[in-house]
């Protein structure tokens, strides 16, 4: 697979990892949130609801708005989008390109996506994927989807689909496969979860992509947009 076409795939993979959440109804300095189960980005199980509402929180942009969560599945969240019933969304719309959008970037911190691997001697990095050929990687079936699958057989690799990280760290951990995809916080999430020692798990230095906590603004929604529009770069 060429450079382009890679990057292409990564984008897409990128944007699993902020869709979580849309913000909804702005009035008298308030808004509901509507999330989906995605930790530690956005979840009902952490008292902040995740990491991404802790950043839409701490925003200057968003101060004296109040944000109320409201957590939704997927299906039902990308009905909401599509009927326009939205101000701003993690949970990435269908159409990226349309005019009354923005993707705005709410912090400079890197979420970077990369592998994980049992620790061991050496450095974890490499400059093309095919360094990698032969080994077996757990990959969540909905990366897959989105085309990354292709990315690494085509570079030699091993795609063992999973349905959950936790799984993908269950098979590592029991030495089934060799690597795990996941981004650097979720793989810390899954091991403090279920317990496993950090000192035991590695993450790549050499990254696949890098994503930023972002949230799309629907221009419409003009009372909102006339809060936050000062603070976008």
């Amino acid at each position: 697979m060429n450079q382009a076409n890679l990057f292409r795939t990564l984008r897409k993979v990128g944007v699993l990892l902020c869709g979580a959440l849309s913000l909804s109804v702005f009035a008298r300095g308030g808004v509901d949130v509507l999330a989906i189960e995605f930790p530690p980005y956005t979840t009902a199980s952490m008292h902040d609801q995740g990491i991404a509402f802790d950043k839409l929180r701490s925003h200057p942009a968003m101060s004296g708005i109040d944000i109320n969560a409201q957590f939704s599945p997927p299906t039902r969240l990308g009905k909401r989008l599509l009927m326009g019933d939205w101000c701003l969304s993690f949970y990435p719309p269908r159409d990226k390109n349309n005019s009354t959008l923005k993707k705005w970037v709410l912090s400079n911190e890197d979420i970077p996506l990369g592998f994980y691997r049992l620790n061991q001697q050496g450095a974890f990095q490499w400059d093309d994927l095919s360094e990698l050929e032969g080994l077996s990687v757990a990959l969540l079936v909905s990366y897959s989807k989105k085309g990354l699958s292709g990315v690494l057989h085509d570079s030699g690799l091993d795609v063992l689909e999973v349905n959950s990280l936790a799984q993908g760290f269950d098979l590592l951990l029991k030495s089934r496969v060799d690597l795990v995809f996941a981004d650097r916080y979720s793989g810390e999430f899954i091991a403090v979860e279920h317990e496993y020692r950090l000192e035991d798990l590695e993450f790549s230095s050499s990254h696949l992509a890098i994503e930023k906590f972002h949230v799309w603004v629907n221009l419409q929604c003009t009372d909102l947009v006339k809060e936050i529009s000062p603070y976008w770069d």
